[in-house]
């Protein structure tokens, strides 16, 4: 019986016939009895090898959908679930006929498993009424499928590549050559539907171009509930190609560090809000300071069932995305961010109303219609956008950055990668070079002075609410703080220092609510800003302003940044210096 189904499965089997009266067991219990085993096994009379025997061939095997579709003479198998792990082959399997799809068996199986096929043959043998053996060689026929399957998925991510029409192809590059490509890019995110936040449009666009760079800039916009911050952060993505993306609304502490390795090498990770995202600080800090994460956890091998490290390490580059409505963040996270606040007046407001209400018209409704082809556009033409290509800074060593705060480390790097963002932008404008290093060719854009003027324009508008002590709505609320105390002193004929006032008072005078005046108030408290006088039980809070002294609003915190007119003077004094040098 057992030589019958081994054959039928095809495997391999010998025979020899033990003396009488004798098992294996029985022989095995007595001195001499390996000996007489072995003996027997060299004999080659009374011995013989099976054949291979039937084997299970699949007739048509089918893929689309997540899953795989093998189906045999008398049976079909679906197959879903098949994850990259090479050391498994863990799916969940659903069995039937093709003359009877209600009658199935559904389990999930190890095809790897000796054990785990067969339970899953028997289960479907009694099912359908036949012999376990037939099932059991199906299920073996599966195994070559299947991981030429789980193959392809792997090489999916590598090899897929959106097709570009040639029209399209034209039209990308046509806009990589457009001379004044941000110009064309602020009329793009009006045309669809996001109005007002130049500044922090054309930077948070060139955060997304800082991908393909190797030390990418990622993006924390920080504002008041409602203001509008998610709604920036899509337009923005909206922008790049979904494949560039990977979007999360919620990360605990170990998601990252078991990604694949290349899942997140030059893509954007983005995150809806920092709430999300706490559990995962350290890895994003990580990501962000050492362009890889790595882990080593104990784990079992599935042979020898001993315990063994398993090390996992994930490449970046990766630049992160998120908003958040907190006061700061904490710091060790917050220094390696570039930080983006919105434009909370009511003329703002006002212009956000007429957008929204222009898209409810029959205006608006033909404007949806070219939303879908112009964010296409950018998304071809960042496609693309060479990879590998790097950037240099042909004068880099005239450039100058505050230096009287360790933080400016970091900042000077992001306004660095700023300005090399823009040349990347614009290779299509400008002659690429190659270099040969260490034998290897490697090819380059020069940055030029246009670069330095359109990077010092915006990092003096972000990098220095940055350098501020101060979170953006904080200091918004200090400026309002001191305009209503200077206008109330003056109403009441008394010293500025003299007047106080309550949470209320603020209230009334912003139109902030209350606990967008608390979260922001204990900052300028902490920070010395404010003097908070305590009141007794049952008695209200007052506040007193401690610095009168206006700061003026909107005021540069990055002025140390070098005029393009004076690095251009300098940069002609270094070139005839080198003439004089030469000669």
């Amino acid at each position: 019986k057992a030589k019958v189904q081994l054959e039928e499965i095809g495997m391999n089997s010998r025979q020899i016939i033990l003396p009488e009266n004798q098992d294996p067991c029985s022989l095995l219990l007595q001195d001499s009895g390996k000996d007489i085993l072995r003996r027997l096994f060299r004999q080659k009379g009374g011995t013989f090898t099976m054949g291979t025997g039937k084997k299970a061939v699949a007739k048509k095997i089918l893929k689309g959908n997540g899953t795989l579709r093998v189906e045999f003479t008398d049976r079909i198998y679906e197959l879903k679930g098949l994850n990259r792990d090479s050391s498994k082959c863990k799916v969940t399997m659903k069995v039937f006929r093709d003359t009877d799809d209600d009658r199935f068996h559904l389990d999930t199986i190890d095809l790897y498993s000796s054990r785990s096929r067969s339970v899953f043959s028997r289960n479907v043998a009694e099912l359908f009424g036949v012999r376990d053996v037939h099932v059991a060689a199906e299920l073996l026929a599966l195994i070559g499928p299947v991981e030429k399957y789980k193959e392809d998925i792997n090489r999916e991510p590598e090899t897929q590549k959106v097709k570009m029409t040639e029209e399209e192809r034209r039209d990308a590059i046509a806009l990589l050559k457009t001379r004044d490509i941000f110009t064309k890019i602020l009329s793009d995110f009006e045309s669809v539907g996001y109005t007002g936040e130049k500044i922090n449009k054309l930077v948070g666009y060139l955060a997304t171009i800082s991908r393909k760079l190797d030390d990418p800039i990622s993006i924390c916009i920080q504002s008041r509930s409602a203001a509008g911050k998610s709604a920036l952060q899509d337009a923005i993505l909206n922008f790049v190609p979904p494949e560039d993306v990977v979007r999360y609304t919620c990360l605990t502490g170990q998601a990252l560090f078991y990604k694949e390795a290349d899942s997140l090498k030059h893509k954007i990770l983005a995150i809806e809000e920092d709430a999300g995202a706490k559990n995962a600080n350290y890895s994003i800090r990580t990501m962000q300071s050492s362009n890889f994460l790595s882990i080593a956890a104990a784990g079992r091998d599935p042979e020898t069932g001993k315990l063994r490290t398993d090390e996992n390490v994930v490449e970046g580059p990766t630049p992160f995305f998120m908003t958040t409505t907190a006061p700061e963040i904490e710091g060790e996270t917050g220094s390696r961010f570039l930080f983006l606040t919105l434009d909370e007046s009511s003329e703002a407001t006002a212009r956000v109303h007429e957008a929204q209400r222009l898209m409810n018209t029959l205006e608006g409704l033909i404007i949806r219609k070219r939303v879908e082809k112009i964010i296409r556009l950018h998304q071809n033409a960042q496609r693309l956008l060479k990879d590998g290509l790097k950037v240099v800074i042909p004068f880099a060593r005239h450039l100058r950055f505050r230096v009287d705060s360790l933080r400016t480390r970091r900042d000077h790097k992001k306004y660095l990668t700023l300005i090399k963002s823009i040349a990347y932008l614009r290779q299509y404008q400008r002659e690429i070079k190659a270099v040969k290093i260490e034998g290897e060719v490697v090819e380059y854009v020069e940055a030029n002075l246009e670069d330095v003027r359109l990077a010092n324009k915006l990092a003096s508008e972000v990098l220095g609410t940055s350098l501020d002590e101060l979170s953006p709505p904080s200091r918004k609320l200090l400026d309002h703080i001191r305009e209503m105390v200077i206008k109330r002193s003056e109403e009441q004929r008394i010293s500025v220092k003299e007047y106080s006032f309550t949470r209320r008072d603020i209230r009334e005078y912003t139109g902030w609510s209350d606990t967008q005046v608390k979260r922001h108030i204990n900052q300028l408290v902490d920070l010395e800003y404010l003097i908070s006088l305590v009141g007794s039980k049952g008695r209200e809070y007052k506040y007193e302003l401690k610095y009168v002294e206006e700061i003026e609003p909107g005021k540069k915190y990055l002025s140390c940044l070098i005029d393009v007119d004076e690095l251009a003077a300098e940069i002609e004094k270094d070139g005839q210096e080198e003439g004089k040098s030469q000669k």
